[in-house]
């Protein structure tokens, strides 16, 4: 439930953000994400992935953040802390 919170509070964050309402231009911004898609999880981790996306084309389309598209890149933790902190690793480099 706390990541739901997190991702959410983010996601908020984001749409907070000013955006331009014209062309979008620049690097994307590259937001990462680590979510559960493993066993009986994966139910709630893949709408909360859907969820995501959706807030991500919504900003896209009124111009992203700062004129920049937002771009979601998702890692499935396979709900084990272990390989969840390779793919928090793996995402901030």
């Amino acid at each position: 439930m706390k990541k739901l919170i997190s991702m959410a509070a983010a996601a908020l964050a984001l749409a907070a953000v000013p955006g331009t309402a014209g062309a979008q231009s620049g690097d994307p911004v590259l937001i990462g994400v680590t979510f559960d898609a493993a066993k009986q999880a994966s139910y709630y981790a893949l709408l909360q992935k859907d969820a995501l996306d959706v807030c991500a084309a919504d900003l896209n389309s009124k111009g992203g953040v700062l004129g920049r598209p937002i771009k979601l890149q998702f890692e499935d933790d396979e709900n084990n802390p272990a390989v969840g902190a390779q793919k928090v690793e793996k995402l901030a480099s």
